[in-house]
């Protein structure tokens, strides 16, 4: 018998993959594709050991075609490479990006990663928005009233017009 925890993670695959013929492929979108897989698995409840067991088939499931292979290696002339190297560097590249999206929401000790918050803040999570807030405040915040304003002089003006005059006859 077939644990509800396998069960429940196979459905979720298999919604997945046939979500994933509609998805964009292309490199900058591979991330994000296995992002959702492993989210859900992870929102899900289900276990490292089982959400282990689904990233091989999810990492298969990802790859290109060999027709899609044989079009986009003609079309870039594979940068110098021959075929069946330009189909490996792809495939090994797809298998990074699962494994980088599976251990960043799942512990090597075997738990999912959870820092106990479901908050959303706009459409980032709450560790997101975190690590956001952390670099924004590492920033040096300006104090307005140290900054003195004073108005421009003639002075001021006519070196302003002289440079834009200068840079419209650059432009000439």
């Amino acid at each position: 018998m077939i644990k509800p925890d396998v069960k429940k993670a196979n459905l979720i695959f298999d919604k997945w993959k046939a979500e994933l013929k509609e998805m964009d492929r292309t490199r900058a979108n591979v991330d994000g594709n296995f992002d959702i897989l492993f989210s859900n698995l992870k929102n899900s409840k289900v276990s490292f050991d089982t959400a282990l067991e689904i990233l091989p088939k999810a990492i298969t499931a990802h790859y290109p075609t060999d027709f899609v292979v044989d079009f986009v290696y003609k079309k870039t002339k594979g940068f110098g490479k021959s075929k069946q190297e330009y189909a490996d560097e792809w495939k090994e590249n797809i298998s990074g990006s699962a494994k980088r999206m599976f251990y960043s929401l799942y512990d090597i000790d075997g738990a999912a990663k959870n820092d106990g918050e479901d908050k959303k803040y706009g459409s980032m999570s709450a560790a997101e928005y975190r690590k956001q807030r952390q670099h924004i405040d590492s920033v040096p915040e300006l104090d307005w009233t140290k900054i003195k304003f004073e108005p421009m002089t003639i002075d001021d003006l006519k070196e302003m017009e002289s440079l834009s005059a200068n840079l419209e006859d650059d432009n000439e």
